[in-house]
């Protein structure tokens, strides 16, 4: 990465992003790793690999978060081990794309900005994510919460990314979709937070309730990286 980037003379000098659901739509993955189950099941006991994909991608779509695969053998009235389809969906052939706002990432490094990637998850999925969507360019900093050992909203991550790019904390901005995860531990660091709004379920806390309290670690809602140019360019400079 080119770190003698001339940093502009302002009070933002860093904008750390989250990955799933901020930069790509997460339901590639989780999609692609539910095609790659069925084909297996389907596969090896003669199922019809359509129907066991759309039963996965409608449980989730219905909300089933948790034993997907435990709900869906109980279905099919079939016994496999559970942990060789967590691979299978782990570890599936990565088919992404990131969102097409993310040229903004370039834009910003052009203007100066010191750029992190902030992402909870096993360290190995994430990495593979970040590369084939392409995105390690863009990123002076990339730092999965996995390698620490903890998960979001563990403070922890967030105060080593700022350490790692050499920035306090009221001169870096959050942008995340999950208010729970990603905002609430970056503003009481007393960071800037911007949360975005994708055409999906706005990320929450684990109960998906909204509270009004909540407010208070949101400082710009947006729905697309490109308005984050305008606060950027309205506020900065």
């Amino acid at each position: 990465m080119d770190r003698n980037r001339e940093v502009p003379e302002q009070d933002l000098n860093a904008i750390i992003f989250d990955l799933d659901n901020t930069l790509y739509n997460e339901i590639q993955f989780i999609f692609g790793g539910f095609k790659a189950v069925a084909r297996y099941l389907a596969s090896k006991y003669g199922f019809d690999v359509n129907e066991i994909y759309k039963t996965l991608c409608l449980d989730f779509i219905k909300g089933v978060r948790r034993k997907n695969f435990d709900l869906l053998l109980e279905r099919l009235g079939i016994s496999e081990d559970i942990t060789k389809l967590v691979s299978i969906y782990r570890n599936h052939e990565l088919r992404l794309r990131p969102y097409k706002d993310v040229i903004v990432l370039d834009i910003l490094r052009k203007k100066g900005f010191r750029l992190g990637l902030l992402t909870d998850g096993y360290p190995e999925i994430q990495r593979r994510k970040i590369k084939t969507l392409s995105l390690h360019k863009f990123f002076d900093v990339i730092l999965v919460t996995g390698e620490l050992g903890v998960k979001k909203p563990d403070i922890k991550p967030f105060k080593e990314i700022l350490r790692k790019l050499n920035v306090q904390a009221d001169k870096a901005m959050f942008v995340g979709d999950n208010v729970f995860k990603d905002l609430i531990p970056a503003k009481k660091l007393g960071s800037t937070t911007v949360l975005i709004l994708r055409n999906i379920r706005v990320q929450i806390d684990p109960s998906g309730i909204w509270k009004d309290e909540y407010s208070i670690y949101v400082d710009y809602v947006i729905n697309s990286l490109f308005d984050l140019i305008n606060i950027v360019e309205s506020t900065y400079y």
